[in-house]
């Protein structure tokens, strides 16, 4: 069996951690959006939990939990798919998208 580095256990658990959170996240903004989820189609799910993840990474956990994904409505998920249009897939076009995708969250948390 091959040894796995700390740092390597640590990568994977972070990733982990990461996919989780967004499926969590997910999982409240279906629930709530109900039967108009059934309007998104596989890619746009699979896009809403890659930029969820990538907002994940852009945050503290304190404000993470504190963002209300229970509340979030369909034109919330329009408006967080729209920001993978304008953004290449580069390092800064990565970030800045995470930081527009957390600025939406945070603004749908003020609402509440």
């Amino acid at each position: 069996m091959p040894d796995v580095s700390r740092t390597e256990i640590g990568q994977r658990i972070y990733q982990l951690t990461k996919e989780k959170s967004a499926e969590k996240a997910l999982e409240k903004i279906r629930a709530h959006v109900g039967s108009r989820w059934a309007e998104f189609d596989r890619r746009e799910i699979e896009t809403l939990k890659r930029l969820l993840g990538q907002a994940w990474t852009c945050v503290d956990c304190t404000t993470w939990d504190r963002i209300p994904f229970q509340d979030f409505s369909y034109d919330d998920v329009r408006r967080i798919l729209n920001t993978s249009r304008w953004s290449g897939d580069d390092l800064v076009s990565v970030n800045r998208r995470g930081d527009e995708v957390v600025r939406i969250l945070q603004s749908g948390a003020s609402r509440v």
